[in-house]
């Protein structure tokens, strides 16, 4: 858990967490706000609890803002909540820097090393996957780059001996240093957290903001700010100064994009 506040006596409180790809940039952008708003002291709490954790929290009065993956659901929205789009970044499969021979996948090899078809990076070497819980916002995400991918998701799920971390942070950590191992992410959190990890190529593609803005590459992970139905005046201070200027340079500067569609 971060706790970071202004020098004020006597402080509003706001408590923050959401998807893992958020906290390195939220905590960015709390430290930077703090520097304006005197009389405000903000929780970022960890381990992330992730989207439907943390808007959960929102509903239950525990949280003051969630930062989630993905829109509200019907019964959320009948909560009271309020979700906006702010940007997006891209969603990588991701291996260790060091993992030099690596650079990327068709998105055909792509789904057939999720089925266990190829289980070997093309140096011959195990290729170790890393996989997330199968109602985790990444595994829904890379259901959907692809026909194949969903069907290639079934399998996956239901494979024995695959570890399945349960955040962001603890699956790049896994990553970084399981040899061979390969893994959902997030260009947001590897940038923000500095992990020694990088993106693999699909079909070529880089993952990059600049690829992501063009349309090149097309898997994005968005993120959305999630407030109950009586934000605090903290509250809509905090979403202003992150959807300002200066908030969006360090959300960008972090491996943030704009909102895409």
């Amino acid at each position: 858990m971060a706790f970071l506040s202004s020098t004020a006596a006597q402080a509003d409180s706001l408590k923050v967490s959401g998807t893992g790809s958020s906290i390195g940039p939220i905590k960015i952008v709390s430290a930077a706000f703090l520097e304006t708003a005197p009389g405000i002291e903000i929780e970022v709490i960890e381990p992330a609890m992730g989207s439907g954790g943390s808007i959960k929290g929102v509903i239950g009065g525990f949280l003051d803002i969630s930062l989630s993956a993905r829109p509200l659901k019907d019964k959320e929205q009948a909560e009271g909540l309020t979700a906006e789009k702010i940007a997006t970044t891209p969603f990588i499969i991701a291996t260790a820097k060091a993992n030099t021979g690596a650079t990327g996948f068709s998105l055909k090899e792509l789904a057939e090393i999720y089925t266990g078809k190829i289980t070997t990076w093309p140096d011959g070497s195990r290729l170790r996957l890393i996989l997330r819980p199968s109602k985790d916002s990444d595994t829904a995400s890379l259901r959907k780059m692809s026909p194949d991918m969903a069907g290639a998701m079934t399998v996956a799920v239901a494979m024995k001996g695959i570890d399945f971390p349960a955040t962001d942070q603890d699956a790049a950590e896994m990553i970084a240093r399981v040899p061979g191992a390969m893994g959902s992410s997030s260009l947001a959190l590897i940038i923000s957290e500095n992990r020694p990890l990088k993106p693999l190529a699909i079909d070529g593609i880089v993952p990059s903001v600049e690829t992501m803005r063009k349309g090149a590459y097309p898997f994005a992970k968005p993120l959305y700010v999630v407030t109950g139905p009586k934000p605090s005046e903290a509250t809509r201070r905090f979403i202003a100064f992150l959807t300002s200027e200066r908030g969006w340079e360090i959300l960008s500067s972090a491996g943030y994009g704009p909102p895409m569609p």
